[in-house]
């Protein structure tokens, strides 16, 4: 890339926008230096910058090692692009292309980077499987502390947990008590339930959103992604 627009596409990586500086963008470019670089830049992005900082000040790559949400969200990340690879290397019909299309755009959707390097016909014809794996992972985004989207994998976690929770609260006798913990720390119950209206209402208005959008005339996966 030139100067300004190597400037401009790591800043958008960083900040997780997605945006380009031509109408184009990405589309058809197929540089695999410039697809690994905003990648690297984009999960930059979606890390919590509490993270960095500690690595940073202290030198010490452990506090990353040992952040819960760094974890997951490398997981998301890995299990995701795995899940949809075979679809992408059947829609291209090349094993190189397909890699390349389902772990760029599984970074792009889960750090909410919003980057695409594949054409909006593409887009459309990846079907539906695909699609949902995609918003799966967008309504999850990126680290707390980040300037990723979604509800954060902090959320994600906790609300995994409070279903844990629940149910071993039904299944153990009334008066029992265990404790309900993340990163260590003790959670009260009013914060468990405050994060799971959270994402409730993070639905709903997402919900709403597609809605419109199927009133609008189009269908309901592509008014969904």
């Amino acid at each position: 890339m030139g100067a300004v627009d190597a400037l401009n596409y790591s800043m958008s990586a960083i900040s997780t926008t997605g945006m380009d500086t031509t109408s184009t963008g990405l589309v058809g470019m197929h540089n695999f230096a410039i697809d690994i670089s905003l990648v690297v830049i984009m999960l930059l992005g979606a890390i919590s910058f509490s993270t960095h900082y500690l690595v940073l000040k202290k030198r010490n790559w452990r506090f990353l090692m040992q952040d819960s949400e760094y974890k997951v969200l490398m997981l998301l990340a890995l299990v995701s692009s795995v899940i949809i690879l075979p679809k992408m290397i059947l829609f291209y019909g090349s094993n190189v292309i397909g890699v390349e299309e389902a772990f760029f755009h599984t970074i792009s959707a889960l750090t909410c980077g919003g980057f695409a390097i594949a054409s909006i016909a593409d887009i459309r014809a990846w079907g539906d499987y695909v699609k949902l794996i995609l918003v799966g992972v967008m309504f999850v985004g990126g680290s707390a502390g980040s300037t990723a989207g979604g509800i954060k994998i902090s959320r994600f976690i906790i609300f995994a947990k409070s279903i844990y929770w629940r149910i071993k609260e039904a299944i153990l006798p009334e008066k029992s008590f265990f404790a309900r913990k993340f990163e260590g720390q003790e959670l009260a119950r009013n914060e468990v339930r405050e994060i799971s209206q959270f994402i409730l209402l993070y639905a709903l208005l997402i919900l709403a959103g597609c809605i419109v959008l199927t009133l609008a005339g189009n269908d309901l996966g592509n008014s969904l992604f």
